[in-house]
């Protein structure tokens, strides 16, 4: 496809060349005619006066000169060649095209097929043959070389004169020397493939509409990019290429360009892709009908659905993060009116005797207090808050331990298969969120099956690659353990696996389910640097992949379990708490064990209480967060006027902790609220025995 100023280049030469063939030939018919008029008077005035003679003369000499000088300007030479008698007559402009001075040689066949190009030269004899033959005219291009090696481009055109035999007697024509033509249409050609290349390797998709919106042409990336092979959409409407519900809007612009010469209108529209699916473009479309180069809308657009989807899923990610904001705080507070709850009823508790009535309705509050206390570690597991102890674990063998339990959770109906790998990696994590990870997809996949199926647990070892990222934008690349939840189940569409992490948002009936169960999972596993990647099948099952780090490390020796009965001490302790309702509480169970007990509402009233205080000081029981001061920098305070003091942090979150603190970290010990008296005890006295401070 050439520009407008290429096209009007190439007529005027082809309109030159024609002038200067026509003048050549008229020239020659022009000599032939007074070679005539000469001889014609030369019979019938041999006797005329010499003044005469002399001026047909100079008219025929000027007239070959002016017919010289024609064809020098056009390239054009001319030439005759007597077949009998093998003659060859050129003109000077035929000389200097095969690269002689004029007159230098004797024009001869040989010589002039001597200058012919090697590749050509068989190709030009034919067509030579062919015209004494009669079976074709003569009219052939081809190159010749000259003395220095110049090659110019030449075409011959001629006619043979025969006798009445038919035999061919004699030969005349032209030659046209078209190097520069071809130059120029070489270097078109060059341009042109320059073009097509950087169309064929854009990004973009280009194309030019016609009237009515029709494709008149279609950048191969159209293949690449909507997978349709170019030629497919060549002469058809744009608008059968556009999504039906972006019909309307396709229809404005095409409208509002044909309306506007040379106005560059943007556009996002959605079209078809060749598998089914839609595609997002985005891009812009410019009239250029008034061009005769060009002659219709020129649009480019660049494919943009990956683009929105990272937008969309960042949009998401940051309504998750405000809503798991919300619902931390909420359910930290909560978990101090939950620990004051369960704490009466166990002191209450401990004022009664077996067989008091009020005993069941005591016992009653601590199970309902430890129901309400599972729903806040939901929503602490959807928030990324929970109070977490990790360490180095072997997820297989905890999996595995869980087995028979989830076997009687599930139900009858559904058999259950646990399967590991044979070489297990380990991953830093607390066991507990492992265990409620599996027990969630668990829970999930048996309301998928209500009448009964196949539950297969899988924990295995997986490398990500820059594959699965591209594909996973929310993956990091790297080793992995691999926890596989995969049911035969109803499965879901796939607009409801968009919505499945979302807190508060579930399948079931009224009263069947929070909608935290999913959300915690979501929430459990980006805590610990991982992703859940879903696949499902409506009429077939669902699979859950749940990816955690890799730990570097083997899995910490196992815990022996705690001794049932509540160990006691009389080591005095320090408790600051800024809920009055908790630290009357935390006051109230460790006096029962035997402890004294000092309480402060605030960092500054502890400093100052310990500071004047003549007992000593054995432990800490400090919340984490305090108003003025944290509970770290109180605890580095105390430790400065009592260094043997040992410390015991409390909260309901682990954001500040974790970020802060750094009890995590294994620096410093930690119970969770909300916490029973039994845990309180437990803890407390593990401090206390234990060799670090």
């Amino acid at each position: 496809m050439y520009s407008g100023a290429q096209a009007t280049a190439l007529a005027e030469m082809h309109r030159a060349q024609r002038w200067a063939l026509g003048a050549s030939i008229g020239l020659t018919t022009l000599l032939v005619l007074v070679a005539g008029l000469v001889f014609r008077r030369g019979l019938r005035g041999i006797r005329a006066a010499s003044a005469e003679r002399e001026t047909l003369y100079r008219t025929v000499a000027e007239s070959e000169a002016r017919l010289a000088e024609a064809q020098a300007l056009a390239h054009l030479g001319n030439w005759e060649w007597d077949v009998k008698s093998g003659v060859n007559t050129w003109s000077d402009e035929n000389f200097r095209i095969h690269g002689f001075a004029p007159g230098s040689v004797q024009p001869s066949y040989d010589v002039w097929i001597g200058r012919i190009h090697p590749e050509d030269r068989e190709r030009v004899l034919s067509a030579v043959q062919a015209a004494l033959d009669g079976r074709a005219p003569y009219d052939v291009e081809c190159r010749v070389v000259h003395p220095d090696g110049a090659i110019r481009y030449v075409r011959n055109t001629g006619s043979v004169a025969r006798d009445p035999t038919g035999a061919a007697k004699r030969m005349v024509g032209t030659v046209l020397d078209v190097t520069a033509f071809r130059r120029v249409e070489q270097a078109l050609g060059e341009q042109d493939m320059r073009f097509q290349s950087l169309i064929s390797h854009s990004n973009d998709i280009i194309v030019l509409l016609g009237p009515s919106g029709t494709l008149m042409y279609v950048s191969p990336s159209l293949d690449r990019i909507l997978g349709y092979p170019p030629g497919t959409w060549l002469n058809r409407p744009v608008l059968d290429l556009v999504w039906p519900d972006d019909v309307q809007i396709a229809r404005e612009l095409l409208s509002r360009g044909e309306a506007s010469p040379r106005v560059e209108l943007p556009f996002q529209l959605r079209v078809r892709h060749a598998d089914g699916g839609l595609r997002w473009l985005e891009g812009s479309g410019t009239n250029y009908f008034d061009d005769p180069g060009i002659g219709g809308v020129v649009v480019n657009a660049r494919d943009t659905t990956e683009r929105r989807r990272l937008e969309v899923q960042f949009l998401q990610a940051q309504k998750m993060e405000s809503v798991g904001q919300l619902a931390g705080g909420v359910a930290h507070d909560f978990n101090n009116l939950l620990t004051v709850i369960s704490g009466q009823a166990s002191l209450a508790l401990m004022r009664v005797q077996r067989d008091d009535p009020t005993r069941q309705s005591l016992l009653e509050i601590e199970k309902a207090a430890e129901s309400a206390a599972g729903v806040t570690r939901q929503l602490l597991a959807f928030s990324r808050k929970q109070l977490i102890n990790p360490t180095v674990l072997t997820p297989a063998l905890a999996v595995a331990d869980m087995e028979s339990m989830l076997a009687r959770l599930i139900g009858e109906t559904i058999a259950v298969t646990v399967e590991r790998a044979a070489d297990p990696w380990t991953v830093r994590m607390d066991q507990g969120q492992i265990e409620q990870v599996v027990m969630n997809l668990a829970v999930n996949a048996r309301d998928a099956m209500p009448d009964g199926g196949r539950l297969t647990i899988r924990v295995g070892n997986a490398v990500l690659g820059p594959d699965y990222v591209r594909l996973h934008p929310q993956a990091v690349a790297g080793e992995y353990v691999v926890i596989s939840v995969v049911d035969t189940g109803i499965g879901m569409k796939p607009e409801l696996i968009e919505r499945i992490f979302l807190p508060f948002f579930t399948t079931k009936p009224v009263g069947r389910g929070t909608g935290l169960g999913l959300a915690s999972v979501h929430g459990i596993v980006s805590q610990n640097g991982g992703h859940v990647d879903v696949e499902s099948h409506v009429g077939v099952g669902t699979t859950f992949h749940v990816y955690l780090p890799r730990a570097a490390g083997p899995a910490a020796p196992q815990k022996p379990p705690a001794l049932p009965n509540l160990p006691t001490g009389t080591e005095t302790l320090v408790v600051v708490e800024d809920e009055e309702a908790l630290r009357v509480l935390a006051a109230s169970l460790l006096g029962r064990l035997g402890y004294t007990v000092l309480t402060f509402g605030s960092g500054a009233e502890a400093l100052a209480g310990v500071s004047t205080s003549p007992r000593p000081i054995h432990l800490l029981l400090t919340d984490v967060v305090l108003g003025g001061m944290s509970g770290r920098v109180l605890a580095e305070r105390l430790r400065e006027i009592r260094p043997e003091l040992k410390v015991l942090f409390m909260s309901g979150y682990t954001e500040d902790v974790v970020l802060r603190h750094g009890v995590l970290a294994g620096e410093m010990a930690f119970v969770a609220k909300p916490f029973s008296m039994e845990t309180l005890a437990k803890r407390v006295r593990e401090v206390l025995d234990s060799a670090r401070v």
